[in-house]
């Protein structure tokens, strides 16, 4: 609701002058209408009142003294006068009865309107304290949002890091699993040779061994013939004890020469990359050694 305007004294006073001389008896609510309708009843009475005072202490200022004759007429129309006054007094107090009625009015509006004011402001006051209440609470969970936000940020963060470090373990680990079946892949190899190693050095070992013992039986039987020869011929003795030394000689230098290409077929097994030799071939080696022996021997059975 729009407040009224104020109104002063002298503005109440003027409309009240203007409206007394042109006939008119200036009541609060002929006046208010002549200004417009501004200003409230109560302050227009109470300004208006004053303005009835001021003017009739201004004319009781000057009474003079008059004849009788003047005094009797002067008191006869003084006494139409009252009654026309008391006439006009009691219109005036309807009117001001009427104006107190209307001020009774204006102030039981003015104070319905108040009590409407007052009602609107402790409803709004409520609804602010509500409205503070929940900005508060607003602002406490947008503190709580924020604090989660950064909470989640910095955890997805982490499994950022964490899923990268799975990756590089992952990686890692997929280059030490293909190291590691490189390894198996080069162990089995070796193992593989190493097996097969042993097989040719058992097979060298079981020829050796068979060498060995014909070289035993070719030295026997070489000694064997060699006493034939010294008792066949015993004229010649002395040479015969010479063939028989050469003999034994032959036969220790094939023996040698047998062992020391045993030894070295086992070597040449162990060096990488190199296999031993044939057992064919060497047989036909051993073989080869032993017809010379033979022959020898046949051949001191000739002499």
């Amino acid at each position: 609701m729009p407040r009224e305007s104020t109104i002063s004294y002298d503005q109440i006073a003027a409309a009240a002058t203007k409206m007394h001389s042109q006939g008119i008896n200036p009541t609060a609510r002929a006046v208010r209408e002549l200004l417009g309708n501004t200003g409230s009843m109560g302050t227009i009475t109470k300004h208006l009142q004053q303005w009835r005072d001021k003017s009739t202490g201004e004319a009781a200022i000057g009474v003079r003294v008059l004849p009788m004759a003047v005094q009797r007429v002067l008191f006869s129309y003084i006494d139409e006068q009252i009654k026309v006054a008391h006439t006009a007094s009691s219109d005036d107090m309807l009117l001001r009865k009427q104006e107190c009625m209307d001020v009774v009015s204006e102030n039981e509006r003015l104070h319905e309107n108040l009590s409407n004011l007052q009602s609107e402001f402790d409803k709004l006051q409520t609804e602010k304290a509500s409205l503070d209440g929940r900005h508060a609470q607003l602002a406490e969970e947008l503190r709580a949002a924020h604090a989660e936000t950064a909470a989640e940020r910095e955890k997805s963060e982490r499994s950022r890091l964490d899923l990268e470090r799975a990756l590089e373990r992952v990686e890692a680990g997929k280059a030490l699993e293909r190291e590691v079946i490189q390894l198996r892949d080069e162990r089995d190899a070796q193992r593989e040779a190493r097996t097969l190693a042993e097989k040719h050095v058992a097979v060298l070992e079981v020829e050796r061994a068979n060498l060995q013992e014909r070289l035993s039986e070719l030295k026997t039987a070489a000694v064997a013939t060699a006493d034939r020869e010294l008792a066949g011929r015993t004229r010649h003795g002395e040479q015969g004890r010479s063939r028989k030394v050469g003999v034994e000689d032959r036969t220790q230098g094939a023996a040698a020469r047998s062992a020391e290409g045993g030894e070295s077929n086992t070597s040449t097994l162990a060096q990488p990359g190199l296999g031993p030799k044939d057992p064919r071939q060497m047989t036909l080696t051993d073989a080869d050694a032993t017809p010379s022996i033979s022959g020898d021997g046949e051949h001191a059975n000739g002499r």
